[in-house]
């Protein structure tokens, strides 16, 4: 046997994400031998809960370093709040788990993660209509803390949801009402018809999108439309008009996961590893070759010393990010069918990056929501929080720091969710893509900027203590991820609309492509999941989830089929011609 390891394994699985720890956990628990070999030097994946502590620290070392995330996913820097000057070290704390990547269970009802909400068990935060949790509270800029008129704000981010999600949804599959338009082509994008139909003339005026919106507010739902580049991972002009809501989502309202995902990914790396299984951090495959003859497959692992190790295995299963499939996959021989890379490519692997800033205290409830004046407000107690932007004169090619102090910002209130003094943005293309190209420093002083502008009455921002900790991500720059999460881009031809102008062209995706992505290959010996082969729940956490516990059996039924053979002695047949 070529391999280093004494052992051939049933299933070997790349990458120890939900979706390849899913599929392992089903695997071992059924008695199978399974080695998970994850590149990062964590499990996890696109799951990333980290700690983050609020208090005063003395006796660090002033702007001192601490808690980077070595896969270059999420950096920390912990600052102290008094003076350096002590000469010993205490802290006083209180730590809280903030979510880098997903945060979010889509759809509670009949989804798995609800049920497994009770065996792991983690708790499933929502929003409270009686308290006013769910309304947002938005902030035009220098509003030292006097919020945008509630209602208002409620209003528009009603409108916004209801023209591009529902309205837009309805239209994009069933062509709108009869008349209309025409079916959506390959070239449509969401952004494009949002704009055709704003301009409101006779039955589209009447019957689309925009009906019973006047001018001024379709105006103002359109800047907040912007906003949902963060719920695509791509701008709306780069997704498919053609197959917006055509996957089928669980129903029930979206839930924050508490204390965060880390609970489920250490839930099943124990039963994992109870059952027998093995999972190895820091080893990258780098090839995967099909022993034909030996009904095996030969993987090839690198680790971080650049040492190199071969395993062997009945079967191997994939579950490496669409991002890493697209830039830099393992080599695998025989390669890939050319179907299968165009349909790799075809795909949009999205990028949702989230700014986390954490303080000693929620100082923005300390005053400005003092009152009962203030506390009455609608928003008031709200855990959406919006910073509305001075962008109105915005040029299409601003610099990401133009961008960050001028472009509206989307996030959470954390000290409403978990108690913890953070508040963390949700930053979206395209500016998701610009702040992975600037410093963590820049981007802390900018945000912290236009918090106490925005939430600091006036004349009390020198009261306002500096973040004692930072978190920024770079899922995109991150070699392990390449992205977020997968989409449907709608298609550019050399020839498309002034609003594709300047764009490279690019063939068109959707779901086909993830059935195709699903597929496995080599008589079934190579197999692949994760959320982008899911074609009804990908950029979600169930959907990947889902594919693990797919391939886990697909590939228990084949090992059966194999032991089934061998005892009925049936397990070479000869072609007697």
């Amino acid at each position: 046997m070529s391999s280093a390891s004494a052992r051939c394994y049933d299933c070997i699985i790349a990458g120890a994400g939900i979706s390849g720890l899913a599929a392992a956990q089903r695997l071992t628990q059924a008695g199978r031998k399974v080695l998970i070999l994850e590149s990062r030097n964590r499990t996890g994946g696109r799951i990333h809960s980290v700690e983050t502590s609020s208090g005063t620290t003395v006796g660090a070392p002033q702007g001192s370093e601490g808690g980077a995330d070595a896969s270059g996913s999420g950096q920390q820097r912990t600052e102290p709040s008094s003076s350096r000057s002590s000469a010993s070290s205490s802290v006083t704390t209180s730590t809280k788990l903030i979510d880098l990547g997903a945060s979010f269970v889509h759809g509670i009802i009949d989804n798995p993660l609800t049920e497994l909400s009770h065996k792991v068990p983690f708790d499933l935060h929502l929003p409270s209509l009686a308290d006013g949790s769910e309304a947002l509270a938005a902030y035009p800029p220098e509003a030292h803390g006097k919020m945008r008129d509630g209602e208002e704000a409620a209003r528009l981010e009603y409108l916004s949801h209801l023209v591009t999600f529902e309205r837009l949804h309805e239209y994009a599959q069933r062509g709108g009402p009869h008349g209309l338009a025409p079916e959506p082509s390959e070239e449509d994008s969401i952004w494009s018809e949002l704009l055709r139909q704003q301009s409101g003339n006779g039955k589209a005026d009447k019957e689309g999108v925009w009906r019973g919106i006047d001018a001024p507010t379709r105006k103002e739902v359109l800047k907040m439309a912007g906003l949902w580049s963060g719920w695509t991972g791509a701008e709306l002009k780069d997704v498919s008009l053609k197959y917006w809501g055509w996957e089928r989502e669980f129903r029930g309202e979206d839930a924050v996961v508490l204390p965060g995902y880390r609970k489920l990914v250490d839930y099943h790396v124990r039963l994992i590893e109870e059952a027998g299984g093995e999972i190895r951090l820091q080893s990258k495959v780098d090839k995967v070759e099909l022993l034909e003859e030996e009904e095996r497959v030969s993987i090839q692992i690198i680790g971080d010393d650049q040492s190199r190790e071969t395993f062997e295995a009945k079967y191997f299963l994939c579950s490496l990010p669409l991002g890493v499939m697209q830039q830099s996959p393992p080599h695998f021989n025989p390669p890939l069918p050319s179907r299968r890379v165009a349909a790799l490519n075809r795909l949009g692997m999205g990028l949702l990056n989230k700014i986390v800033l954490t303080y000693p205290t929620a100082w923005w409830h300390s005053s400005s929501s003092s009152s009962p004046e203030a506390q009455a407000k609608k928003g008031s107690n709200s855990e959406w929080l919006a910073l509305l932007g001075d962008d109105e004169d915005l040029p299409e090619d601003a610099s990401p720091l133009e961008r960050l102090r001028r472009g509206r910002l989307f996030g959470q209130d954390y000290s409403r969710i978990n108690q913890s003094p953070t508040i963390l943005f949700f930053i979206g293309p395209p500016l998701a893509q610009g702040i992975e190209s600037l410093e963590d420093g820049v981007i802390e002083e900018v945000v912290h900027k236009r918090l106490v502008s925005c939430l600091a009455p006036k004349g009390e921002e020198d009261k306002v203590p500096s973040p004692s900790a930072r978190h920024i991500t770079r899922w995109l720059s991150d070699p392990h991820s390449r992205g977020s999460y997968s989409y449907f881009p709608n298609r550019i031809s050399p020839h498309s609309s002034a609003e594709g102008g300047g764009q490279e062209s690019r063939e068109g995706g959707g779901p086909l492509d993830m059935l195709e992505c699903a597929r496995p290959l080599w008589s079934e010996r190579l197999g692949f999941c994760g959320e982008h082969t899911e074609e009804n729940h990908f950029a979600s956490v169930h959907g990947p989830l889902l594919t693990g516990w797919r391939e886990a059996r697909r590939l228990e039924s084949l090992l059966k089929e194999e032991e089934g053979k061998k005892e009925e002695g049936t397990g070479d047949w000869e072609v007697v011609p």
